[in-house]
Order: structure tokens, then C-alpha cells, then sequence
């Protein structure tokens, strides 16, 4: 998806080393390979707004970017800013267990 050659590029993948220093980089792939440039931006600058915050830990880090890049994934790469209410519902309902597999709602 990104280009590291890109002049463009090199900020967001400074900010992409930045926030997953210290996580495995598959995490690194999953913001340069596996999603458009719009969405990792997006992934990006809320994690860095977060870290104003809070002092996030690795692991809720790596939640955020792969339940983020699953989304966007997804959707194939629809930029986030797109997506509607319905969207997500679709998204959230893709992960119920029919009737058939789970009668007790369990």
C-alpha cells in the first residue's frame, strides 16, 4: 500500500516506526502493506493523540492497530472517514454465531 520511496510518505513512516516501536513488526506491516496510507494516518494520529492522554501500553497499541487494520481490511481499505453507522453494524454483525451454532446465545 505505501511507497516508502514516496517524499510524501516519509513522515507517515516515521510516525508508523514511532508508535510501533517496541511491538513485533507485523504490526509494522499490517500500517505499510496491508492498508491504504489514509487509514494508517488515522490509525496513527489517534494513537498519538491518545499518548497525550494516557501512557498506552504495547499491548493496548497492538488491540488498537490490528482491530483497526482488521476493520479496514474489511471494508477494503473504504478510508475510515467513509464508513457509515450501517457499515459498522455489518462489520460487528459478520462476527454472530447463527442460530444453528449457538441456540443458548452463549
Amino acid at each position: 500500500m505505501l511507497r516508502d520511496k514516496d517524499n510524501d510518505q516519509t513522515g507517515l513512516f516515521a510516525s508508523i516506526r514511532d508508535i510501533t516501536n517496541g511491538l513485533h513488526k507485523f504490526v509494522y506491516k499490517q500500517l505499510t502493506e496491508q492498508i491504504s496510507s489514509e487509514n494508517a494516518d488515522i490509525i496513527i494520529k489517534y494513537i498519538q493523540y491518545q499518548k497525550t492522554d494516557v501512557n498506552l501500553s504495547d499491548t493496548y497499541k497492538l488491540l488498537v492497530i490490528t482491530s483497526l487494520s482488521t476493520l479496514a481490511r474489511y471494508f477494503k481499505n473504504k478510508n475510515f472517514s467513509q464508513l457509515t453507522r450501517s457499515d459498522i453494524i455489518n462489520y460487528l454483525d459478520s462476527f454472530r454465531k447463527s442460530e444453528d451454532d449457538d441456540p443458548t446465545h452463549k
